[in-house]
């Protein structure tokens, strides 16, 4: 579960994400799919469930244990999970799915440089490697975990993803010409003539603005 607590547009959003086990709603299928529910009224109603990963559906793979964050920058929601979409069945690769949109669409990609073989491991539960996975970010940059064996035993592996570049963008949203202080009361701005200029501004880019200058 993630939440939405920048000063984005879809601050407050809850995000809490799932392994199904076929196609959701009615659960039909031999597919293993990861979903998500949102809400935008702290929980008070969800939405319908959204497909996360983003391969085509009915080709019988499996995608399993995600974990989702919410960049506290821009609101920016990630999703690392397991997908063997283009490996053997007993195959897996790390994934990574993201939205810069509240959820409305979302876009995934591979994340691990190699597919591996998951496998029990030692002294640990009979049949289990575990859900050993986890996912942060900050400001655009996206630090997708996960654990996996190709080294012939379990460790953990992190692909730090910069998916937004941190850019201050100001721009004026309201303005008032004060003609009467200086001016000569006309409510115009004339030649040569000096005025107050007050104007209302909002950064909306990713990162603090300085040095501003407004022409």
């Amino acid at each position: 579960m993630a939440c939405d607590i920048s000063n984005g547009p879809y601050r407050g959003n809850l995000y809490v994400c799932w392994t199904n086990h076929g196609t959701s709603p009615g659960n039909t299928g031999n597919e293993i799919i990861c979903y998500m529910i949102k809400s935008s009224d702290s929980g008070a109603t969800w939405s319908a469930p959204i497909r996360i990963n983003q391969d085509p559906v009915g080709q019988g793979k499996t995608h399993y244990f995600p974990w989702v964050t919410c960049d506290q920058a821009n609101g920016n929601v990630s999703v690392v999970f397991y997908d063997n979409r283009n490996v053997n069945n007993n195959q897996a690769e790390a994934f990574m799915a993201y939205s810069f949109d509240g959820c409305n669409t979302i876009t995934d990609m591979q994340v691990s440089d190699v597919s591996w073989t998951p496998s029990p491991v030692p002294l640990m539960a009979t049949g289990y490697m575990g859900d050993y996975l986890g996912i942060t970010a900050y400001n655009g940059m996206v630090y997708p975990t996960w654990t996996d064996n190709r080294l012939g035993y379990v460790m953990a592996w992190v692909s730090p993803i910069q998916l937004v570049i941190p850019e201050g963008f100001v721009g004026a949203t309201a303005d008032f010409l004060n003609d009467t202080t200086y001016g000569n009361g006309d409510g115009k701005m004339d030649y040569n003539e000096t005025e107050l200029l007050g104007l209302t501004m909002t950064n909306t880019g990713t990162a603090e603005a300085d040095s501003v200058t407004v022409t």
